[in-house]
């Protein structure tokens, strides 16, 4: 039940076999969470470019209503 090879040269080529593996599980489990952090972040901008047009339109209508600025009214986002 020896699973080792008995030559230096079998020993070597089954350690590199054995690490090439455990990096390779690695880097997929990495990957895995890098794509994870790279969706979660565009949630987040798109999250914040919505609540940064949302207080833009708070501004005209506040200057609409308070100051009855016309030029607010018609006022788009151009972005």
């Amino acid at each position: 039940m020896n699973f080792m090879p008995k030559t230096i040269r079998g020993q070597i080529t089954t350690a590199f076999l054995v690490c090439f593996a455990f990096m390779a599980i690695i880097i997929a489990l990495n990957y895995n969470n890098f794509r994870r952090l790279s969706q979660s972040m565009q949630f987040f901008e798109l999250a914040g470019e919505l609540n940064s047009t949302i207080l833009e339109m708070r501004r005209y209508e506040k200057n609409y209503f308070l100051y009855r600025q016309q030029f607010n009214y018609g006022k788009r986002s151009q972005g």
